[in-house]
């Protein structure tokens, strides 16, 4: 397990009810993810992976609806089901993809806040007036 993103990880989720997602990138294997999941609080953190299709199968054979794939066609009108269309209060990306950082800003609620935990590989492209203006975002880099 990747001791140091866990024990990061759990600092940051709060204890009360308040909905999470947590995107991952390809290096965190199944049984890590399954590990972090079962060692944080309450039921409405959510994470979002990306990776291989051998992963996308195990993943999908135990039917978990809080491990989502980020590349999947429907992984935003699923967020927004979790959230009754409000989408999360805290996201923390510990995923150097670009692509996770835009998504993470579109998943965000109003006044919601974004945590990095890794520095992008790559620029970042999003409509900053729709997403961190809009919304009122806090973004933290912990890099």
């Amino acid at each position: 397990m990747k001791t140091g993103f866990k024990n990061k990880i759990f600092s940051l989720i709060p204890d009360d009810d308040r909905f999470c997602l947590i995107f991952l990138d390809r290096d965190w294997a199944p049984p890590e993810i399954e590990e972090l999941r079962r060692g944080l609080p309450g039921d409405n953190i959510y994470f979002s992976v990306s990776g291989s299709e051998n992963r996308e199968k195990v993943l999908s054979s135990r039917r978990e609806s809080s491990i989502m794939d980020r590349k999947t066609v429907d992984f935003t009108d699923r967020l927004k089901r979790f959230t009754n269309g409000e989408g999360f209060k805290i996201i923390i990306v510990a995923d150097s993809d670009p692509d996770a950082i835009r998504r993470a800003l579109g998943s965000a609620s109003i006044f919601g806040e974004i945590i990095l935990l890794i520095k992008p590989s790559g620029p970042v492209i999003a409509d900053l007036q729709n997403t961190i203006n809009y919304k009122s975002l806090k973004i933290t880099a912990c890099f």
